[in-house]
C-alpha cells in the first residue's frame, strides 16, 4: 500500500520496522486516537491525498 512519507495529524497508518521489512498497519479510529494521544507518528495512505486517486483505482466488475 502506498503511504505518504510525512506523518499526518489525521493519520491512521502505523509504520513499523520488523527486521528488514517495513510493515504498515491500518488502525481503527479508536486505535488511531489512542496512538495520537501517545504522540505516535501516524501516516496517511497515499490514496487519501492523491489528486489522481480515482485514475488509479481498480474498476469494479
Amino acid at each position: 500500500m502506498p503511504v505518504n512519507a510525512d506523518p499526518a495529524s489525521n493519520g491512521n497508518v502505523l509504520l513499523v520496522v520488523q527486521g528488514a521489512l517495513l510493515v504498515a498497519a491500518v488502525l481503527t479510529s479508536g486505535q488511531a486516537r489512542m496512538s495520537r494521544a501517545r504522540r505516535t507518528r501516524l501516516h496517511l495512505a497515499h490514496f487519501a491525498t492523491c489528486p489522481n486517486a480515482n485514475h488509479h483505482r481498480r474498476r469494479t466488475r
